[in-house]
């Protein structure tokens, strides 16, 4: 039960508990106290409590608790108690607070009415070889007792993982907990339960059931678990595994719910690998993981955009070794303009199945776009917000679909509804000192590398990633296949009656801290550098780490280079581009500032 501070956290049909005269629920409420409709009415019971009184002596129920249920649903307080006996008394001794002697804990099922008089005798000691054998029960010198740091909540399964909702603001703070909860059930060398409903919560914390031993395949096993049910929390449920085995988690989690934080994108890469040794390695490891995440999204926040801050920007590109050996063609194209506190950087990578144009023709075109409409308007972007610079970057990419349509349907001619016109992928950042504005066409990446680990910044446009966004937002279409990695978002793009038509980009704002490194690459780096996200958040983290110590040029440089040479070191298969920025010492000296934005 909870002390009530001030009639303001109460509502109505909360229950209240007097040690006299029992159980009342609000009616309604005010600064100046409480109405309340008693259980048992007698002529002694008062109908208006006072503000100083609820405090003193009342106490408030767990709502959906084992007193709450007691009273307002009384049936289904009983069959809780005859489906899960143990978990009904856990609750109860939450309830209460600490440890209850047998009698006490009969006393309280009589007067609820759960138990007869003539059952209530031998239930409890029928029961005890049960509590004995469960690690949440300490049983004592006749009394029932909770192991530390094992929460429980309503039996009845209410609050089962993936039920609870929490805003993506929310999340770090909501995943803290239930690491939380998942050290200190490591700590008694206990593992999580299998099933999906191994975590619950409730008003005062957390149950992750207890299911045998905590071994290290074990506790990682069960890291990925709780932060898969911290996604949940937001995202709701996840698709079944078939669409999620096609497609790393987060190669399309971050463009679900953009408004995801950062840090949480990062450690979810590698808490939901499928290499057991790239997660944390239990519940500890990931109390400490999110510790680093909700710092580093505390100081982000507090940055905020610093106008002055300057960056240094690296880049390289190379063929692919199995392309240069098979005499093609690099269809990449790279754009890196503009100043130390104010760029445009991209990376188109053309699309390969065309019959009207190439692919490297359709990057240049795409990157030819982006740099005149950058030579344009760069000037009149230095002091506009946020809101604003998307636009203009939405303007920017506009102008390059056009340039390659237009030269997919100068090629084509009257042939243009015929033929597979040339395409290709962009991923755009337009940063301004500190700030940095993402946008992106199909699946090529940004990155954004720091304490907080690797976090995916775009989101990929392919068949199966459209699938798993319809899915979580309860909007798919059966109609349409479910697999596969072709493009449905790129540049060179045609409506219906062949008019250039640029698709919806995935656009992100980001404001990097000191230290951070943001990398924008083509899919050959992705697809050739590692065999899943996890490991390329390992090379990004090495390659960045090899780097330190350098200057910011020269390290920016230095480290496009190593992820190229990574990429082809993995097979090379595809070209690579790569380019790498991050902030620059003055950083430091910036004044932060408030986005109008």
């Amino acid at each position: 039960m909870h002390t009530i501070s001030s009639p303001d956290t109460l509502s109505r049909g909360d229950v209240l508990h007097h040690p006299v005269y029992g159980f009342a629920t609000v009616e309604s409420q005010d600064a100046s106290g409480a109405r309340l409709r008693w259980e048992l009415p007698g002529p002694h019971h008062p109908a208006q409590v006072a503000s100083n009184v609820l405090g003193d002596t009342y106490r408030r129920c767990t709502p959906g608790g084992f007193f709450e249920r007691s009273v307002t649903a009384p049936d289904a307080a009983r069959r809780a108690l005859a489906v899960d006996a143990a978990g009904t008394l856990a609750e109860l001794i939450v309830e209460l607070g600490e440890p209850q002697r047998d009698e006490d804990l009969r006393d309280w099922l009589l007067q609820r009415n759960l138990l007869t008089r003539a059952r209530a005798g031998a239930w409890l000691d029928a029961l005890r070889p049960t509590l004995a054998a469960d690690p949440r029960f300490v049983l004592a010198d006749g009394t029932v007792g909770l192991a530390d740091g094992i929460l429980v909540t309503g039996a009845d399964g209410n609050a089962v993982a993936g039920t609870v909702r929490v805003s993506p603001e929310e999340a770090l703070a909501y995943g803290s907990r239930l690491a939380l909860a998942l050290a200190k059930l490591h700590d008694g060398g206990h593992a999580l339960a299998e099933g999906a409903d191994a975590i619950h919560e409730s008003r005062d914390g957390f149950l992750l059931a207890p299911g045998g031993m905590a071994v290290d395949a074990r506790r990682r096993e069960d890291v990925q678990r709780v932060v898969l049910a911290v996604v949940e929390s937001v995202l709701g449920p996840l698709p079944a595994a078939e669409g999620a085995a096609e497609v790393d988690l987060v190669a399309w989690l971050g463009g679900v719910t953009p408004a995801l934080p950062i840090e949480l994108l990062s450690l979810v890469n590698d808490a939901v690998s499928d290499e057991r040794s790239l997660r944390p390695q239990d519940g500890m490891a990931l109390v400490e993981r999110f510790a680093v995440a909700r710092a580093c999204a505390e100081a982000r926040a507090q940055l905020g955009w610093m106008r002055g801050a300057c960056a240094a920007a690296g880049f390289d590109t190379h063929i692919g070794i199995v392309k240069s050996l098979q005499g093609q063609t690099n269809q990449d194209t790279f754009v890196a303009v503009g100043e130390q506190d104010s760029a445009l950087l991209a990376v188109c990578d053309g699309i390969s199945q065309c019959t009207a144009g190439s692919g490297d023709l359709a990057s240049g075109l795409a990157a030819r776009g982006l740099r005149g409409h950058w030579h344009d308007h760069a000037e009149s972007l230095r002091d506009v917000d946020s809101t604003r610079v998307l636009a203009w970057l939405n303007d920017a990419l506009t102008r390059a679909n056009n340039l390659v349509c237009e030269g997919a349907r100068r090629i084509a001619g009257p042939d243009l509804p015929r033929v597979v016109p040339m395409g290709t992928t962009a991923v755009v950042a337009m940063t301004r000192g500190n700030r940095a504005h993402i946008a992106n066409l199909g699946d090529s990446h940004a990155y954004l590398v720091g304490r907080h680990g690797v976090a995916v910044l775009t989101t990929d446009h392919n068949v199966t990633a459209e699938h798993l966004r319809g899915t979580l937002a309860r909007e798919a279409d059966d109609d349409l296949p479910s697999q596969g990695y072709a493009l449905t978002r790129f540049l060179g793009h045609f409506d219906e009656d062949m008019n250039a038509a640029l698709p919806e980009p995935f656009t992100r704002v980001v404001d990097m801290l000191p230290g951070e490194w943001l990398v924008l690459c083509s899919d050959g780096f992705t697809d050739y550098a590692a065999s899943d996200a996890a490991g390329i958040a390992r090379v990004l983290r090495h390659e960045v780490a090899a780097v330190a110590g350098l200057a910011p040029g020269a390290a920016a440089m230095d480290l496009a280079r190593r992820l190229v040479v990574a990429a082809n070191k993995g097979g090379g298969g595809d070209n690579i581009t790569v380019i790498a920025l991050t902030l620059a010492p003055p950083v430091l000296q910036g004044d932060p500032t408030q986005d109008e934005g």
